[in-house]
This record gives structure tokens, sequence and C-alpha cells, in this order.
């Protein structure tokens, strides 16, 4: 008797629970769906390549019409879990006896159902399975085992952290728990399976469905078993949220210094209570183990860092992975997408290092470091009343012959993403003066300066020796665009309307 003892019954009423039930033809294709229970039947990479178009699985329609048999029918049950892939071909890896294997298992269940006069039997020809045309991409989402579903299971297992963060004990040759040591999964777990360690897929597929199955038998409120209750994009959506999510405590400090050999700039304070606070999951920046990145990113590129040294890992802007990268696409939601999904306008007004490099400078070699403190709260300087260089609207007239003049509310516009820098940590500490925020309709002027006309820079035309566009274009494309991020009108009499006479 194995751990997970089911009640076969309760698991195929869990298991078709959504599932569709439409029957598979006996001599006809069954047309493959692109929902999330399509899988791609495929063989190891020494078999060598299929002659035959791989087979699209449609994983919900068998568990609908294999609800009696329950999952064993294809699957194995073990101590280890429930085993993802065919059980009859677990173990093969010479490619005629692969294929034997595969039709034994398929056809021969089709054949017997035909035989006991089941309406849904299956197809028993070749083509019927191995379709030629190009299949559907299943629309499948990754499931993201974020803080709040963590915090969800330790209130549902309190004192089991050991069912999933466990590492593997060479003198008692068991898999064993040690506190202070948990990782993600695939620190240990990579895309494919290395000796006695499974691949992260068929780990999680074990070790999951099989204590959501164990939990169902026992009656106890269970997760789910079924391809849909993962990775359908509507019902991972849907996954109810915590309020409130509990701190995990894994010795790490709550505010430290970040550094690294040889540094000559001033030292980075981190604040590692606020960004746990706004994380999805400890691996939105640990993204493999649970150390510092030092450990993995060194002043040069290293295997264990991907490549990727120090200082790329903390600034490289094209990966979201890094604090630069991080920040920019933070930096692209909401409001802020104005101005900062356009890289030219966020990158020309970069403020400086200073903003994050604001901590002493390194010590000398054996010099004490005093303990790191969370930055002070930014007190941003209020807007000046309107004047000449506040002005509460602006005049464009650049298409006056086929449109009336446009009149800006200039001074609303400001306002309205200042209060929204306000409001976020981020954005104040970058914003440390109004003329920041100038800087990404009036791209090319000093921060602090009152800045030209547009004018002054884009003429009729195209500038012919340097990438300015003429007026109209460059108006159009600076208000255009923030508008549709915006999701704000932008037809043109929405700016500006026609004048009689015109269309």
């Amino acid at each position: 008797m194995t751990r997970h003892t089911i009640l076969f019954s309760v698991l195929a009423l869990l298991m078709v629970a959504g599932a569709p039930t439409s029957e598979v033809a006996a001599d006809e294709p069954a047309a493959a769906t692109d929902g999330p229970s399509l899988v791609t039947v495929s063989w190891p990479a020494s078999a060598g390549e299929q002659q035959r178009p791989a087979v699209e699985f449609d994983h919900a329609r068998h568990t609908a019409a294999l609800q009696a048999e329950g999952c064993t029918t294809c699957h194995l049950l073990d101590d280890a879990g429930l085993h993802p892939g065919l059980a009859a071909v677990s173990a093969i890896d010479d490619r005629g006896a692969l294929v034997e294997a595969y039709h034994d298992a398929c056809i021969g269940c089709h054949q017997r159902r035909r035989d006991e006069g089941k309406q849904s039997s299956g197809p028993l020809t070749c083509g019927a399975c191995h379709v030629r045309n190009p299949a559907p991409i299943p629309a499948r989402v990754p499931l993201t085992f974020d803080l709040s579903l963590h915090a969800r299971h330790a209130q549902a297992y309190p004192d089991n952290c050991g069912a999933c963060h466990h590492v593997w004990d060479e003198a008692t040759e068991k898999l064993v728990y040690r506190e202070n040591t948990e990782e993600a999964c695939r620190a240990c777990h990579g895309t494919v399976a290395v000796k006695a360690t499974p691949s992260l897929r068929d780990a999680v597929h074990q070790e999951c469905v099989a204590c959501h199955l164990e939990r169902a038998g026992t009656g106890a409120k269970a997760g789910p078993v079924a391809c849909e209750g993962c990775h359908d994009p509507a019902v991972v959506a849907a996954i109810e949220q915590l309020a409130e999510v509990p701190r995990l405590k894994r010795g790490q400090p709550d505010v430290g210094w970040v550094k690294a050999p040889g540094a000559v700039l001033p030292l980075v304070v981190f604040d590692h209570v606020r960004h746990e606070r706004i994380a999805a999951s400890c691996s939105t920046c640990h993204h493999r183990r649970l150390q510092a990145c030092a450990d993995c990113h060194g002043l040069r590129p290293a295997p264990d860092g991907g490549g990727v040294n120090l200082e790329e890992a903390h600034h490289d802007r094209s990966s979201p992975l890094s604090c630069d990268g991080c920040h920019q696409r933070t930096a692209e939601l909401g409001d802020c997408a104005g101005c900062h999904r356009d890289t030219t306008v966020a990158e020309a007004r970069d403020i400086g290092c200073t903003v994050c490099h604001d901590g002493p400078r390194p010590p000398a070699e054996g010099s004490a470091l005093a303990a790191a403190k969370p930055r002070p709260p930014v007190e941003l300087a209020p807007l000046p009343e309107p004047s000449d260089d506040l002005p509460e609207t602006v005049t464009i007239d650049v298409l006056a012959d086929q449109y009336q003049a446009s009149t800006i509310p200039h001074l609303k516009i400001v306002r309205r993403f200042d209060d929204g820098i306000r409001r976020n940590v981020l954005a104040s500490r970058f914003h440390v003066s109004t003329g920041a925020m100038c800087a990404g309709c009036h791209h090319h002027s000093p921060v602090g300066e009152r800045p030209p006309r547009c004018a002054a820079c884009h003429g009729d035309a195209a500038a012919p020796t340097s990438d300015a566009p003429s007026l109209k274009v460059a108006y159009h494309r600076q208000c255009l665009t923030c508008h549709q991020r915006l999701g704000i009108k932008a037809g043109c009499t929405d700016c500006h309307a026609a004048k009689e006479g015109t269309s």
C-alpha cells in the first residue's frame, strides 16, 4: 500500500469536472482543441525523428472517456507520486520497441473499447492520430507559484515544509528537510531529468498532482488534478489571492548593502522587506537559487551565472531579472507608460547613478561597515504656481489650415502625472524634481530649465542630417502615442475641431 491511497471514484469526478464530454468517434480523427489539455506526444531524442507528425493528445477528452477506470489506466502511481508520462513506454528508448509500445497502449485500448461496444472507443488508423495538418497551439499558461499561493499551501500544511522543500541526504540516501535551506524547485530540477532527479515538469506533476489526489481521497479541500486547473488562462487568473501574505523568513536581512569586490561607487542600500511585499515570489529576483547575486555572478561572466557578470545582473535594462530591468518594466505600467514605453525618452533623461548608489563608499579591507537602514521617504517639492514657465494651457496651431488650433490642458496633464509620481515610491525617487517629469515630453531639454518651443528643433520637414521628424509628425508621435498607451481618445477632432468646409 503506497502513501497515495486514493478513492478512484472521487478522483474520476474531480478530473472530469469542467472537461469536454464529447465522445471520440471510432474511425474518425478527434478534432484537436486548443485548450490547456492539448499535449504533444514526444519521445526521447535518442530514438531519432518521428516519421509521421507528432500526435496531439487531448488529455481532457481521454479523461472524460476513462472516468470509470481512473488515472492508472495510463499513468504509474507509486510512492514517488503520479508519473505524468505514459507508463507503458517509460523505460523504453529503442525506436522500434517504442513505436510498438505506444501502439499497443493506445490503439490496443481503442480496440478493446470497440470490442466492448463502447461508443467512445477512439481511432484505429495511423492518419487519425498522426494528423498532417498543423495542430493548434494550446492555450496553456504556466502556473506561477506566487507568495499568495505558497502561503495557502503553508496554511494547509503548517508543519510539512519538507513535502516540497527537500534535499538529498547522502548518508541516509533519502530526501530530508533542512530548515533555512529551502529553495525553489528549479534549483535542483532542470528541463530534463538527470539520473534519479526528475525534470522540473515531471517533479511538479508527480508531487503536486499526487498530493492533491491524496487530499481528495480523504475528503479534504484539494487542489486541481486536471490540466485545466493549473494551465487554463481563465482559471489561473481567477485563483484567489490572500489579502495579506505573511512574510517568509529564511534568515534574510530586512535591509542590507549591495556591494561588489573592487567597487568604487557608493554602496546601494537594498530594502529586502519592501521588495518582498511587491514581488510575485522569491524567484522574481532569485531566479535559480536563494543566494546573493554575487554568489553566481562574478566580476567576469561565469557558467554558474549564465555568462552574466555582476554589473549586468544589476544594470541590464533588457533583462526583467536585473534591478534596472525590473524598474524599467515597472515604469512601463499605468500612467508611467505615457513616457517610459518610449525607451529613447526614458534613457535620455536618466537621472543618474546616485539615485541608487547613495550609501557610504566601500570601506577599506578589514574596516567595519555600519548596518544598512531603510531609505527615508522622499519628500517632493510642491508644484509651482501657474506661470509663464508652467502655463495652464498651450495652444498648437501647426495644422490651422485644416483644423482649428488645439488647446492643450498643460497644467492638468502635469498634475495628473505629478499625482501618480507622489503615490509611487519608485517613481518619487527617480523624479526628484519637476523637471525630471517634464523631460517625458520635452525630451531634449536640460532638466530644470525652461524648454523651448517644439518648433525650435522640428521644422516643416524632417531634418536631413538628424533623426528629428517634422513638426507635425513630432506632435502626433509624442501626443497620440501617449494617448493610446493611456487609453485616451486619439481621434483628430478629439484634439482640434475641423474648420468649416473641410472634412
